[in-house]
């Protein structure tokens, strides 16, 4: 699911953004968005990403956001993003 909160704001319904002890990790994954796609291939930063858990229990502001690694996942409508937040260069 993908929405527009403000400008330069692309909001995401994500899972699995912490691994099994509860850590965070850099890494979700969220229906097929082409869109956040597109930043990946383009490899543009991402001013803002809001990532919103599907049940509404957490939401996470990333700002500079390079989308660096991707899969499908097979047999679904998932796909999975690695990110790496980069300091402001302005």
């Amino acid at each position: 699911m993908f929405g527009r909160s403000g400008e330069g704001t692309l909001a995401i319904d994500a899972w699995n953004t912490e691994n099994a002890k509860g850590e965070s990790t850099s890494g979700f994954d969220c229906e097929a968005n082409a869109e956040l796609h597109r930043y990946y291939l383009r490899q543009e930063p991402v001013p803002v990403l809001l990532l919103i858990d599907k049940h509404a229990s957490w939401k996470q502001e990333l700002e500079n956001v390079y989308l660096i690694s991707y899969s499908r996942m097979a047999g679904t409508n998932y796909e999975h993003y690695g990110y790496e937040l980069r300091p402001d260069h302005e």
